[in-house]
């Protein structure tokens, strides 16, 4: 059977090289941002042979399958990841949002790709504001095996109301991916959960109308289930991801990645937590 992404994605390589593309009669993954580099992607590590393995956290072995480059014809059997075509145009997470070409190319406008895969080098947008932001919060407290909520911020352009989504994925087991639906932990007063990684789903994000050149609004989660464990040997670590889209994720991209025709507006931020305090049950972990 042929592979037609891969058909598309090889035939194409010679023009996404040099200029992206408008979308084509054949419906094929194509870029659509123009000629600067305006897209956003995120910055979790990825695996694209041949540029490369990287790992889920640098000397653990652990390969990092997290979707983050849109489509690279060198690598076109990586996972996609959510690209945003025109993210500072109507809305965004945080205050910021820097363009690039993709996850692993440059020019970028904050001067740095955001991963290099040959040199298993990640986290390096600068502009991941929307879950660590002053109107948020500056610790995220994550239970051990239990449920806790978060804040997000948006940040839009001038406009009608408009509702936008907002999903967020936790790598709770820690094996480099965010594809897993059902992480068993215990839970504090005995008896087991069965915990998604995909932690928020399609959070309905209602933006009210602005007047301003920017307004700026907060949101809060539902309640969603967590699962740590002390005993895992990189508890004190943790990829997350979080992303606000014009459109509703399908289930097709419950992983964290995105369509192969991306999304219009939004943006996507990935943090690398990093553990503080473990007390009580409650982790607390900062960008």
């Amino acid at each position: 059977m042929i592979n037609k992404k891969l058909w598309a994605i090889t035939a194409l390589a010679f023009t996404i090289n040099f200029a992206p593309l408008t979308v084509n009669a054949t419906a094929f993954p194509v870029y659509k941002s123009g000629v600067n580099p305006v897209a956003d992607l995120g910055d979790a590590p990825t695996t694209c042979t041949p540029l490369g393995t990287m790992q889920m956290l640098a000397g653990t072995g652990i390969v990092a399958n997290y979707p983050t480059i849109y489509h690279d014809p060198s690598c076109p059997m990586a996972p996609t990841g959510p690209i945003h075509h025109f993210p500072n145009r109507r809305a965004w997470l945080g205050n910021a949002v820097t363009g690039e070409y993709d996850a692993h190319r440059v020019p970028d406008i904050d001067g740095i790709s955001n991963i290099n895969i040959s040199a298993n080098v990640s986290d390096q947008d600068r502009a991941d504001d929307g879950i660590f932001h002053p109107l948020a919060q500056s610790v995220l407290k994550l239970p051990e095996c239990g449920s806790t909520t978060l804040k997000f911020v948006v940040s839009r352009t001038a406009g009608a109301a408009q509702t936008y989504r907002f999903n967020a994925w936790f790598d709770w087991n820690r094996d480099g991916d965010w594809a897993d639906t059902a992480v068993k932990c215990n839970l504090p007063g005995g008896g087991t959960q069965n915990t998604p990684e995909r932690a928020v789903a399609n959070m309905a994000v209602a933006l009210p109308a602005c007047t301003s050149p920017v307004c700026t609004s907060v949101f809060t989660t539902s309640a969603f289930k967590t699962a740590n464990s002390i005993s895992n040997p990189y508890a004190k670590r943790m990829w997350m991801r979080a992303s606000l889209t014009n459109i509703t994720v399908a289930a097709a991209n419950s992983d964290g990645s995105g369509p192969d025709v991306g999304y219009d507006f939004g943006e996507t931020e990935d943090y690398l937590l990093k553990a503080i305090s473990f007390n009580g049950g409650i982790w607390e972990y900062v960008p």
